[in-house]
């Protein structure tokens, strides 16, 4: 069986709009991102329509707490996401990022528009009444799932998927979201 989980992340609007900067240039659009376990890489993706090629980018990070700049790096790429290296951020804390590009001429694009995210490390999920390997010759199973977040972030939704020994899915509960009771009755 594989559990599939979505912990409730608080949702961060964001308005799209266009500022314009020095020599006519458009702000790009750093598009939201769900929370991260900051333990690992994470890639920030941004718009730079309207612009020159962006062959520079520029993300700075703060704490959103104290407003403290905890990043700030220009990398050289064309690609249109900046990689946040692992280890950077500290899981259970609130961030906002902007990002900012820069052209072959080193003509830099106002910054973006801000955006809050937070960084959890990955939940952790097991059976309590299943172990490893065990072969159940039922035709139905009761499974008892249990969840655990570091940080106390709280599960949204999970689903259950059940395979058979060639990997091939053979069940599937559809999406479930009380979360007060982790069991399930498989047949």
């Amino acid at each position: 069986m594989k559990m599939f989980g979505s912990q409730s992340r608080k949702e961060i609007t964001q308005t799209c709009i266009f500022v314009e900067g020095g020599d006519n240039l458009a702000a790009p659009v750093l598009f939201l991102t769900s929370a991260f376990d900051a333990a690992t890489a994470h890639d920030f993706e941004f718009s730079n329509a309207g612009n020159n090629q962006a062959v520079k980018n520029r993300l700075r990070v703060y704490n959103n707490e104290t407003l403290q700049q905890v990043y700030d790096q220009t990398i050289d790429s064309m690609k249109l996401f900046h990689t946040l290296p692992a280890n950077t951020l500290q899981n259970g804390v609130a961030y906002n990022a902007e990002i900012q590009t820069i052209d072959s001429i080193g003509t830099a694009s106002p910054f973006s528009l801000k955006i809050a995210f937070y960084c959890y490390s990955d939940p952790e999920w097991s059976f309590s009444n299943l172990s490893e390997n065990q072969i159940i010759n039922n035709a139905s199973y009761t499974v008892q799932i249990i969840y655990q977040q570091s940080e106390g972030e709280k599960l949204n939704s999970y689903e259950i998927i059940l395979y058979d020994v060639l990997s091939n899915e053979i069940f599937r509960t559809s999406k479930r979201y009380d979360t007060t009771n982790l069991s399930y009755g498989v047949s």
